[in-house]
């Protein structure tokens, strides 16, 4: 975990990509992939997110426990996973130059690829308005021009400072029978290497919501994105179990009030959704629509918010919204992946460690007065539609 810096964005994605594919022990892929196979195919991955105003620079690592490996073979995956991170195989001050303008050139072509993605791109505008002028606002990969500007030297300096202050968290989810120890063992040998150091998660200042913002990207598109961002006022900790319910009344299921009301009853839409950001507080309410039809759906998508406000949610769209994210915390348990994801977001947003079980208790208790408290105090910041009006 590092302090989320928007100038930093291109290279903390950069170096990931290109800490997974070598170090001092499997100096190129191809090694590094056949020592991975002989541990019965164990897998490293990494990824790369913005958590609040930290960033996560993420290494996974997926192995068979203690009953399928002997002892030897797990000693060895640690003593991969903590190369990948401790003992990057740099030479002359540089990385393997070929790696790096692979990486470079890839990861280019990855943002290249987010704007063809409509709806994502959209969703991303949406985030950049809401949080302008802010580190966060900063897209999660950084921008081409960022990357472009990236020498192999400035990497290398770049993982000198991610090595030197980055704060170490390790989540070991699964059959842990005879690994007891594994997640400390693991901190341990990277903390002996890289100290042990600890950022803070920095709360942003609250601002009083101001009037609604719009903006409007012309593109010659079909179908346009209409977006409507939203924000939380005078928001607690605990507050997050009923924003999700709120959420998913609004537009998390397909009973949800936009897939009913903008979708199907007005049918002003192809899709109707909204997403909760509980770390910034945040819900983005998103549809494709018409271009001509984008002054209307706007207006039955803000009226939604008007009819939770009021309380004027059916006892079935409740109970299919708290059952819906039940179900999704029901279903966190069956992957590893998931748990481990949900540990670390808890431990990033509440300061500590929250089980899946008690956050679906805390869901089960509550109650529409509890979903139209919060509603009253959500309000629309800004408007983003992609695809403009040019074909009205």
């Amino acid at each position: 975990l590092l302090p989320l810096e928007q100038d930093k964005t291109s290279k903390n994605t950069l170096l990931a990509m290109v800490l997974k594919k070598s170090n001092k022990l499997y100096k190129n892929e191809k090694e590094l992939e056949r020592a991975l196979a002989s541990l019965y195919d164990t897998t490293i991955d990494v990824n790369v997110e913005k958590l609040d105003n930290l960033y996560n620079i993420q290494i996974n690592m997926e192995l068979l426990n203690e009953a399928f490996m002997s002892k030897e073979d797990i000693e060895k995956a640690k003593e991969i996973l903590c190369a990948i991170i401790c003992s990057p195989y740099i030479n002359n001050a540089k990385f393997d130059e070929g790696v790096f303008e692979r990486e470079k050139a890839s990861l280019m072509q990855k943002i290249a690829e987010e704007r063809d993605d409509k709806k994502k791109y959209a969703l991303e505008c949406l985030r950049q308005d809401m949080f302008n002028g802010t580190d966060y606002g900063m897209p999660t990969f950084g921008t081409i021009e960022m990357v472009e500007q990236i020498t192999n030297e400035d990497l290398v300096h770049h993982y000198d400072y991610v090595i030197n202050n980055a704060e170490i968290v390790i989540c070991a989810t699964g059959n842990l029978n005879g690994m007891q120890t594994f997640p400390e063992d693991i901190y341990n040998k990277l903390c002996e290497k890289c100290g042990k150091h600890t950022v803070e998660n920095k709360q942003d200042v609250n601002k009083e919501l101001g009037e609604i913002k719009t903006r409007v990207e012309e593109q010659d598109i079909n179908q346009s994105v209409l977006c409507i961002g939203l924000k939380v006022d005078n928001v607690k900790k605990e507050d997050m179990y009923a924003l999700m319910l709120y959420n998913s009344i609004l537009g998390g299921t397909p009973a949800s009030k936009l897939f009913q009301n903008v979708r199907e009853k007005e049918s002003l839409a192809y899709f109707a959704k909204s997403l909760y950001n509980k770390h910034k507080q945040a819900i983005y309410m998103y549809s494709g629509i018409d271009p001509k039809n984008h002054e209307k759906a706007k207006a039955v998508m803000l009226q939604q918010l008007d009819l939770i406000k009021s309380g004027d949610v059916l006892e079935e769209e409740f109970y299919a919204a708290k059952q819906s994210l039940i179900s999704g915390y029901t279903e966190l348990l069956d992957s590893k992946d998931a748990i481990s994801r949900n540990m670390l977001n808890n431990e990033v947003y509440f300061g500590h460690e929250v089980e899946i079980d008690e956050m679906i208790q805390k869901l089960q208790s509550l109650t529409i007065q509890d979903v139209v408290r919060i509603a009253n105090n959500i309000k629309a910041t800004n408007i983003f539609l992609l695809g403009g009006v040019t074909h009205v």
